[in-house]
């Protein structure tokens, strides 16, 4: 038996994420909706099959398509802080140096 088989809530939304990341990748809609995408900063979900239900991301441990926009809306929010916070210049020699942070974005399960 599999891990999913088995109900491990971690593993099926990782196979979730999996399907959703090659569908992606394709250029097509993703199934779950377990995929952020950055435009420009600001941070939404990769298109989505709209005939997935709710209920059928609950079956994959994926949350609810509203949870999921409220996360996107939310670490856009947080990353617009986050560079405000740590945004800096310096000068060295002259030249103007910008330096952004990195940030790393984990869409995992809460």
């Amino acid at each position: 038996m599999t891990s999913v088989e088995l109900g491990n809530p971690a593993v099926e939304w990782l196979a979730a994420a999996a399907l959703d990341r090659w569908h992606m990748y394709q250029g097509q809609p993703q199934k779950y909706g377990t995929q952020l995408v950055s435009d420009g900063g600001r941070y939404r979900l990769w298109d989505i099959d709209p005939d997935t239900t709710d209920e059928e991301r609950a079956q994959w441990n994926v949350p609810a398509l509203a949870e999921m926009e409220r996360r996107a809306s939310q670490l856009t929010l947080e990353n617009k802080a986050r560079q405000k916070a740590s945004f800096r210049t310096h000068h060295h020699h002259g030249l103007h140096r910008i330096v952004h942070p990195f940030v790393w974005v984990n869409n995992g399960p809460a």
